[in-house]
């Protein structure tokens, strides 16, 4: 199963009426997410700055970047799934240029999310483009 595009994301997150409806729609989206091998779920993977266990690891394939993310949270499976729609499969330089404060609000998601989320994405983001520098 394909990830969604930003495109997908934005009409999906445009047709909740309310908080509720796209809280729903994250939860839906992580199920899409798909699983890691366990080689990856290594502490040197581990993802600093989330409150939930997110494993990430990075491989360039054709001058893109390919990661390999999963998180123990359902929630943070679903957001993994709104970033990764931007920065899976991408060059460096589009993956660098990629700013998740501007995407989240752009989707209307950033203020609804609690601060220790927030700054999960946050550590999610950071990790995801010093992985760029491997």
């Amino acid at each position: 199963m394909s990830l969604p595009t930003p495109n997908d994301i934005s009409e999906l997150m445009s047709q909740g009426r309310n908080w509720q409806d796209r809280y729903k729609q994250i939860m839906l989206l992580g199920k899409q997410l798909p699983d890691i091998d366990d080689a990856y779920k290594v502490d040197s993977n581990l993802v600093q700055g989330c409150e939930s266990t997110v494993w990430l690891a990075a491989e360039i394939l054709d001058d893109k970047v390919h990661f390999h993310i999963q998180s123990d949270a359902r929630i943070v499976k679903g957001l993994i799934v709104i970033m990764l729609s931007k920065v899976q499969d991408q060059s460096t330089d589009t993956i660098a240029a990629f700013d998740a404060r501007q995407w989240f609000e752009s989707l209307g998601l950033l203020a609804h999310l609690s601060p220790s989320r927030a700054n999960g994405i946050f550590g999610i983001e950071q990790a995801i483009k010093a992985s760029l520098e491997m």
